[in-house]
């Protein structure tokens, strides 16, 4: 187990008691030059030390990853010398920057974030098509299903509880039809129902159809909704890899935020 007491220079005694002071600015100015003269002899210090200002040097205690962390660096106790730092600084101030970084995805989870998000990212989906089939035409020149046409017309005119019965009905003979299933998704999430939306929108995401990649960024959202964090990344990993390109910028864009 490496102990910073073991690594740190001989004239400096840097405990936890010490990183709580300075943090809280308790110290003499000697005292905090003398820590602030280990700090600046690496800038990834400086950064890690930031870190533990924005968070609380006590929130870290309750986070299950820094206790890990913990378990494998220990603090000194004042009772202890503290011996050259320089072959280990690079490795001990690593260490923290990754527990800065967990930091910033704890708390991006752990915060209204994932509610900012969605409302930044989210607007409801309208397809040509969608005008088409509300009267009644098709394509092909084919009879439109009554069901699926009051659905798409209650949907467009923004009634969604009204458009998921329809739709549901509709689904009841066509299962899994995309269109209908998509738009399913979609309603839920304007009826704030992000559980039902992932239900829906994951069968179209893994259907080969026109909807596959709409269905995706729009389960993706509704995956950060729930703060379903893993699969809400690995859904705009794919996005990003897989998608056209105005779907991978912009799931791009969105894993750059939220990790």
């Amino acid at each position: 187990m490496l102990k910073l007491r073991d690594i740190f220079c001989k004239s400096t005694r840097l405990t936890k008691n010490d990183i709580r002071k300075y943090l809280d600015r308790d110290t003499t100015n000697k005292e905090r030059h003398e820590i602030e003269k280990i700090m600046s002899s690496s800038s990834l210090n400086e950064d890690a030390m930031e870190g533990f200002e924005e968070f609380g040097i006590d929130e870290l205690d309750k986070i299950p990853s820094f206790n890990k962390f913990k378990s494998k660096v220990e603090f000194p106790s004042s009772s202890h010398k503290i011996h050259s730092i320089s072959p280990y600084i690079n490795r001990i101030a690593a260490a923290m920057i990754g527990v800065v970084t967990m930091m910033g995805s704890y708390m991006y989870w752990n915060d209204s974030a994932p509610e900012r998000t969605f409302a930044e990212q989210f607007q409801g989906y309208d397809d040509p098509k969608m005008f088409e089939l509300r009267d009644g035409n098709s394509e092909d020149g084919t009879a439109i299903n009554t069901v699926l046409q009051q659905g798409t017309s209650h949907y467009l005119d923004e009634d969604y509880s009204e458009a998921i019965v329809y739709f549901e009905t509709y689904l009841e003979e066509n299962i899994g039809e995309p269109q209908a299933t998509f738009y399913l998704g979609v309603s839920h999430l304007q009826t704030k129902n992000p559980k039902k939306a992932i239900e829906y929108l994951s069968v179209v995401a893994g259907l080969d159809s026109e909807y596959n990649d709409s269905a995706k960024w729009f389960l993706a959202l509704a995956q950060i909704k729930m703060r379903e964090e893993e699969s809400a990344k690995e859904t705009l990993r794919d996005l990003e890899k897989n998608g056209p390109p105005f779907y991978a910028r912009k799931a791009k864009t969105l894993l750059e935020q939220i990790e």
